[in-house]
């Protein structure tokens, strides 16, 4: 299993005694290396779309730097009513992405997708900032992985997700969740971070193959080549192989209940795709509607 990266001390740890937008305006992103943005001054969490417009208008030179990886995480409270009903199976799960400072340090952005809007935000989709990889990780376990080759001058071989396509991904999903509720079973978090990690792992597939890591390495290689979908691939990632009939359990539970969304909403609004259609369409949009380079300042 790849090593997650170490931790960095430069911005406050994420407590009491450090409300969270003053951590995630002390990020070394946002306070030293982004031009003056509404992200410096912001109540945190903040939206996609405010992260999103504030990437928007940096310079060209601040919007390719470079996420070098993205995961996705499990929570695993004990306290927590889903984990405990579930007996662990089960617990909210987010991103994580990597952003690769100029000077080589890091910084963490976590990206969520709530019940409902959290205290101080009006959307459902937020994302917060830290300097700390442990303040996005404690009680938590990591499903899945892709990330650079560390090996590799990423000023030469880039990956290529930036904070530009990144910021062009969460516009996807703000257009892909729209005025539609969270649904237990349908658009619910599990949905939500397997389309933003499983777009990211897609579309950029060829980089993450050539030397990149992959965590868990079979069933992520699988499926970038193609050899199985998106159910199969986080069920994999998320259930260990010696829980078979579980596996074989989930997957069908998760292609049923599809197949009765698909079904009931037809093409009406609220429709809903089979999985591996829908992933096709968000990419499909992704690559449509990246185009953070236009009217945008170029220096």
């Amino acid at each position: 299993m790849a090593g997650r990266p170490p931790s960095s001390t430069s911005s406050p740890k994420l407590s009491s005694q450090a409300p969270l937008s003053r951590v995630c305006q002390s990020t070394a992103l946002v306070q030293e290396v982004l031009s003056y943005s509404e992200l410096n001054y912001a109540s945190y969490p903040v939206a996609f779309n405010t992260f999103a417009g504030c990437v928007r208008m940096q310079p060209a030179s601040l919007r390719t730097i470079q996420v070098i990886a993205f995961e996705t995480f499990k929570e695993t409270y004990p306290s927590t009513v889903t984990v405990r009903r579930t007996f662990g199976l089960y617990g909210h799960q987010y991103n994580v992405a990597t952003v690769l400072l100029p000077d080589g340090r890091r910084t963490y952005i976590k990206i969520n997708y709530y019940v409902k809007p959290p205290p101080g935000c009006t959307s459902l989709l937020i994302v917060t900032l830290s300097d700390d990889y442990s303040d996005f990780t404690r009680h938590t376990v990591l499903l899945s992985r892709v990330a650079a080759n560390p090996s590799q001058d990423q000023a030469m071989a880039p990956c290529g997700l930036t904070l530009a396509t990144l910021a062009s991904l969460f516009e996807v999903a703000c257009a892909q969740l729209g005025p539609h509720p969270y649904d237990l079973f349908g658009r619910n978090c599990f949905w939500m971070a397997d389309l933003l990690f499983y777009s990211v792992a897609k579309r950029f597939g060829a980089r993450w193959l050539d030397g990149g890591e992959l965590t868990p390495r079979l069933p992520l290689e699988r499926f970038l080549r193609e050899e199985c979908g998106i159910v199969e691939t986080a069920i994999a990632c998320a259930v260990p192989s010696r829980y078979g009939l579980v596996r074989v359990a989930l997957w069908v539970f998760a292609v049923v209940v599809r197949a009765l969304l698909v079904w009931y909403y037809g093409n009406g609004p609220g429709r809903f795709l089979m999985q591996d259609d829908e992933l096709a369409e968000w990419v499909e949009m992704w690559l449509k509607g990246d185009n953070l380079d236009a009217n945008v300042p170029k220096s």
